[in-house]
């Protein structure tokens, strides 16, 4: 009983493990059940993208390097996906500055450009759209344009 009890505290008490913004590829399906998403993976230029599409219309790129390293994120649908997941160990930077941001009553698309992080995200209502991305994770052969 006590084992059992041990396992369940665990379980609860433990973290959630996503494929956030600079976390491992193996973590993606685990986004994907949380999500309730479709998953397909195509390679590219050195790098693997993993495209979840949920059943609302919401889809989620999750860029991933040869070393297993989720290097950038990009979205689009009718709401916006959850960026404390996608963002990982990033979205407290994240959300301070927009904090900052809210409190300095600025609105609008978002470039926000802060140490090693950079988000970009607009929309309006049935229509979002966004990535971020960590340059120091970039493979060598990737540029932020192909982060889309």
């Amino acid at each position: 009983m006590r084992r059992f009890l041990i396992l369940i505290s665990c379980l609860v008490l433990s973290p959630a493990v996503f494929a956030a913004l600079g976390g491992d590829v193996h973590t993606i399906t685990a986004d994907q059940a949380r999500m309730r998403a479709q998953l397909r993976a195509a390679a590219s230029n050195g790098y693997t993208v993993h495209e979840l599409q949920t059943a609302a219309g919401v889809a989620v790129r999750e860029f991933v390097a040869d070393n297993g390293k989720v290097f950038a994120i990009a979205w689009e649908g009718p709401n916006m996906p959850d960026l404390e997941q996608l963002l990982g160990a990033y979205f407290p930077e994240f959300n301070a500055a927009m904090s900052t941001r809210r409190k300095a009553g600025i609105r609008g698309p978002v470039a926000l450009q802060h140490d090693d992080l950079i988000v970009e995200s607009n929309g309006r209502m049935r229509s979002f759209f966004g990535r971020a991305y960590v340059p120091s994770l970039l493979p060598p052969q990737v540029t932020p344009d192909e982060i889309q």
